[in-house]
C-alpha cells in the first residue's frame, strides 16, 4: 500500500483496558489513528479483536483508560452524537422483520434525524448514493431476508455508507463468505477509506490484510504487539510468536503478501525457506 500523509488523529485509544472474571482480556492498548487509511485488525482466536471494537464503538465500557473520538471523550457523547461519529458493520446482522432493502439502508440516517421527523430530500439522496456506490440499488425491490451473504453484507455496507460517519469499525465482515463477494466487500471498505474516513477492521485473513490495509494492528493475548505497516507487522517472527505457524513471505504480484505457513515440526520447510 501507499504510504499515507500524516494527519490529525481521529481516534485516540489511551490506556485502554477491559476485564473479564479473573482477569484483563484487553490491557494498556494506546492507538492513535487518522481519518483516509484502512486499518486492519489482526491476532489469534481471543486476542480480543471483538472486544477492542466493542470498546471503540461504545457499546461496553472499559475497565481503565479511554477512548477520544474527534477530541472528545467517547463516554461523554450521546447515543445519537456517537452514532453520526461511528458506524458498526457486523459479521452478520439478524432483523427479525423482512424489511426491503431500501428501509435497511435508510436506517443509516436515523441519528441524523429528529424524533418522529420524516427523511428529507438529502437524506433521500444520502441513501440512494450509499445504494449506487456499493452495488446495491439492482436489490431495491428485494427484501433483506432473501439475499445471500455476500449481498447482505454490501447492504450493510451502504448502510454505513449513508450513516456518513467519519469512522467505520468493521467486525470479520468477510466471514462465511466465498472469494469473490470477499474482494466486492473489502473493496467497498477501501472505497471508504480512499473518501476520507477512518475504517478498522478485524480480519482474519492476512493475506488479504496486507493487500488491502495501509497498517495493521497485531493483538495477541490481550496486548497490542505490533503496530505499523504490513510488512512489518506480519513477519515471520511475530507469527511464529502469535499464531503458533511458520511460514514463509513473499510479495504477491498486484500488492499484498503470499504467506506460506506450516506447524512448526511437521517435517517440511516452508517453500523460500
Amino acid at each position: 500500500m501507499v504510504d499515507q500523509p500524516m494527519r490529525a488523529p481521529l481516534l485516540q485509544v489511551r490506556g485502554l483496558g477491559k476485564d473479564f472474571g479473573r482477569g484483563p482480556v484487553l490491557d494498556a492498548i494506546d492507538l492513535d489513528l487518522g481519518p483516509g487509511a484502512m486499518v486492519g485488525l489482526v491476532g489469534p482466536n481471543g486476542a480480543g479483536k471483538t472486544t477492542l471494537l466493542s470498546l471503540l464503538m461504545g457499546l461496553q465500557r472499559p475497565t481503565r483508560g479511554e477512548v477520544r473520538v474527534a477530541g472528545r471523550a467517547l463516554q461523554s457523547l450521546s447515543r445519537r452524537r456517537l452514532a453520526r461519529t461511528i458506524a458498526l458493520v457486523p459479521q452478520d446482522l439478524e432483523i427479525g422483520f423482512a424489511f426491503g432493502v431500501r428501509e435497511v439502508v435508510a436506517m443509516g440516517r436515523y441519528p441524523h434525524l429528529g424524533r418522529f421527523q420524516a427523511p428529507g430530500s438529502a437524506d433521500l439522496d444520502a441513501v440512494q448514493q450509499a445504494m449506487v456506490a456499493t452495488g446495491v440499488d439492482a436489490l431495491s425491490d428485494r427484501t433483506i431476508d432473501t439475499l445471500s451473504g455476500g449481498e447482505r453484507q454490501r447492504v450493510l455496507i451502504a448502510r454505513a455508507v449513508a450513516q456518513q460517519t467519519p469512522v467505520v469499525l468493521l467486525d470479520e465482515v468477510t466471514a462465511n463468505l466465498d472469494l469473490s463477494h470477499q474482494l466486492e466487500v473489502l473493496g467497498l471498505a477501501r472505497a471508504m477509506a480512499a473518501d476520507g474516513r477512518l475504517v478498522v477492521a478485524a480480519m482474519h485473513d492476512l493475506a488479504l490484510a496486507s493487500r488491502y490495509c495501509d497498517r495493521l494492528l497485531l493483538l495477541g493475548q490481550g496486548r497490542l504487539r505490533a503496530d505499523g505497516p504490513v510488512g512489518a507487522v506480519l513477519t515471520p517472527d511475530h507469527l511464529l510468536r502469535f499464531f503458533g505457524v511458520e511460514a514463509s513471505i513473499d510479495m504477491a504480484p498486484g500488492g499484498g503478501l503470499v504467506i506460506t505457513p506450516r506447524l512448526p515440526g511437521d517435517g517440511a520447510a516452508p517453500p523460500g525457506a
